[in-house]
């Protein structure tokens, strides 16, 4: 899944909460919750297990970071919220990218985060059920720009 749909979760999540500690906590499970719905990426997820064509993989999460910053970006300048009332819906967006971004850190290194990275990626293979990768990275974008509109930008 895009960790662009996941921060964008997280933001929402975040909006939504006073506590920093919760918000994070909520978008970090509801990664999970996510990943387990089917999302088009079961053919990367091999191949950046098995280090094949990681180049493919490594194009992908560029643009997906990409698309993050973008994201970020228009979030960030439409939204009035400043100080203590800001953490909560950073800690949201930072809950929800964590989970990959320890995968990550677990493929450069695969000393650490062994137990981790293999839940995180049976969540994956929970639902056998196989979409197109366009197809997901389609209603993907869809649902970003669906939450937007549920944004409070206060």
């Amino acid at each position: 899944m895009l960790m662009t749909l996941h921060g964008a979760v997280g933001a929402y999540v975040g909006e939504r909460m006073d506590s920093l500690t919760l918000a994070f906590i909520f978008s970090f499970i509801i990664h999970f919750l996510f990943d387990i719905i089917p999302h088009g990426d079961h053919e990367n997820v091999i191949m950046f297990k098995t280090e094949k064509k990681i180049n493919r993989v490594i194009g992908l999460i560029a643009i997906d970071a990409v698309m993050g910053l973008i994201f970020l970006a228009l979030y960030f300048s439409q939204i009035k919220t400043t100080g203590p009332h800001l953490y909560p819906i950073i800690a949201g967006i930072i809950g929800g990218v964590l989970p990959d971004l320890l995968v990550g850190l677990y493929h450069m290194n695969k000393k650490y985060l062994f137990r981790f990275n293999f839940v995180h990626m049976r969540l994956h293979e929970l639902i056998k059920f196989r979409v197109p990768l366009k197809f997901a990275l389609l209603v993907q974008i869809i649902f970003i720009l669906f939450i937007w509109q549920f944004y409070h930008f206060e």
